[in-house]
C-alpha cells in the first residue's frame, strides 16, 4: 500500500507540472491565434506555475524514487513513468519559452466584415512582406498576424516608429487599400470593416 501511495503521489505531481504549464501556454496562444485576444494575465500565472513546479517536481521525484526502490519486484516502465514525465518538463519548458518568444513578437488582429460587400481576397502588404489572408464574406471575420518592423526613432505620440502595413480589399468592382492601425509587437487588435471598406477599431 505504501508503495502504491508513493507511486501515485509521484505520478500526480510530475503530471501536474507538465500538464498545467502546457495548458496555460496553449490557452494563451489559442486566444491570440483564434480570437486576437491578449490574455496577458496568463503570463503571470505561467511564471507563478514555474515557481510552484520546482518543489512539486522534487516531491514527485522523491516519492517516485521511494516507490521504485520499495521492493525488488518492480516493473521498470511503470516505475520509471513518473521519472520520464518529470524530466520531460525540461525540454517542454524550453520549447514553450522558445515558442512564447516568437509568438510575443507578432501582432495579431481580427478583421470583421460589417459591410454588405463580399470581399473576394484580403491581402496584407508592406515594404518587407506580402501576405494573402483569403476571402471575407459579409458578417464573417478572419484572424491573422504579422511581425511589426521597427524603423528606429519615435512617432508624434512618442511611440516607436514602425513600418506601415496596408490591407487591400479585392472585390468584383475594384480594389481598395487601407492603412492598418498602428500596432507594436505583442499587441492584439480587433478591427471592423465598414460599408465604405474603411477600418474601425
Amino acid at each position: 500500500m505504501l508503495k502504491k501511495a508513493f507511486y501515485w503521489i509521484g505520478l500526480v505531481c510530475s503530471s501536474l507540472t507538465l500538464s498545467v504549464g502546457s495548458a496555460i501556454f496553449i490557452l494563451w496562444w489559442a486566444a491570440r491565434a483564434f480570437f486576437a485576444i491578449d490574455l496577458s494575465r496568463l503570463g503571470g500565472f505561467g511564471l507563478m506555475w514555474i515557481i510552484i513546479s520546482v518543489p512539486l517536481a522534487l516531491i514527485g521525484l522523491v516519492c517516485s524514487g521511494i516507490a521504485a526502490g520499495y521492493d525488488s519486484n518492480s516493473k521498470w516502465f511503470k516505475d520509471g513513468l513518473p521519472f520520464i514525465i518529470s524530466f520531460s518538463n525540461i525540454p517542454a519548458l524550453w520549447i514553450i519559452l522558445t515558442l512564447e518568444t516568437n509568438i510575443a513578437e507578432r501582432t495579431y488582429f481580427e478583421l470583421r466584415n460589417r459591410s454588405d460587400k463580399n470581399i473576394d481576397c484580403v491581402t496584407l502588404e508592406s515594404v518587407s512582406f506580402t501576405k494573402e489572408l483569403g476571402s471575407l464574406k459579409p458578417g464573417a471575420s478572419l484572424v491573422s498576424y504579422y511581425v511589426p518592423r521597427y524603423l528606429g526613432g519615435q512617432n508624434d505620440q512618442s511611440m516607436p516608429a514602425v513600418e506601415e502595413v496596408r490591407v487591400v480589399f479585392h472585390t468584383k468592382a475594384d480594389s481598395v487599400t487601407r492603412t492598418m492601425p498602428y500596432a507594436m509587437m505583442g499587441w492584439c487588435e480587433r478591427i471592423a470593416v465598414t460599408d465604405s471598406l474603411t477600418l474601425q477599431q
